[in-house]
């Protein structure tokens, strides 16, 4: 009997998922290295979760940071999670991370939670 809870066990105690937890804006703002305004000029949907080339940011304004006049941003995150849907012709202030590995390739913090709709309509209609 004590043969058979052990296996039960070390097979429970294997299954996890990773949930994508939503904190606080102002810790976004904090682990943020750039925040901006902008809108999005160019963006793929995703099909079946196939990465697809970053979405295009044209940023307005800097709020913090320093940030190049075009974003491009990986909207698949660093783990699926992450991923978000950016629509082209959309203005969102963006709270975003870089990693120096990725060659100019911007993420947002707390995958969709770092990208604020800012024409009223949700993140996802």
């Amino acid at each position: 009997m004590k043969w058979r809870l052990i296996p039960l066990f070390l097979i429970g105690s294997c299954a996890f998922a990773i949930e994508l937890v939503e904190v606080s804006f102002e810790q976004n703002v904090r682990r943020a290295q750039v925040v901006v305004i902008g809108v999005v000029e160019q963006a793929q949907p995703h099909v079946n979760n196939v990465k697809l080339e970053p979405a295009q940011i044209k940023v307005e304004s800097v709020l913090k940071g320093t940030a190049p006049s075009i974003i491009r941003l990986d909207t698949h995150g660093r783990m699926a999670e992450e991923a978000f849907v950016v629509t082209a012709g959309r203005r969102f202030m963006f709270l975003l991370e870089s990693e120096k590995s990725d060659k100019g390739v911007y993420f947002s913090v707390n995958g969709k939670f770092g990208v604020i709709p800012m024409d009223g309509k949700p993140l996802y209609p």
